[in-house]
């Protein structure tokens, strides 16, 4: 089941990469999504998904309003090599 994000948790992301020179992907199409799209942290080559994923975490959690039901669902989250960096997706969360 997909979610859409909503304003509050669109800005939050988008502050957080910002912070952290991630690339916002709004559409991405992940191995076994069949077109259907999602959001993704496009991460440099040089920086661990891991670690983004748990700035990610950290900075959600430093704003629990908004942010409590995408902390949940940002669990189901997957990766995939483009390259010269890696995208973490989350095939659950929508932009749009």
């Amino acid at each position: 089941m997909q979610h859409k994000l909503n304003s509050l948790q669109q800005n939050l992301l988008t502050e957080f990469c910002e912070r952290w020179e991630v690339k916002l992907s709004k559409d991405y199409s992940g191995r076994g999504m069949m077109g259907k799209t999602c959001v993704g942290l496009i991460i440099s080559q040089f920086v661990s998904p891991f670690m983004i994923g748990m700035k990610l975490g950290q900075f959600l959690a430093l704003n629990p309003d908004p942010a409590d039901d995408l902390l949940e669902l940002i669990e189901g989250n997957s990766t995939d090599s483009l390259g010269k960096g890696t995208i973490l997706y989350f095939p659950t969360l929508t932009w749009q």
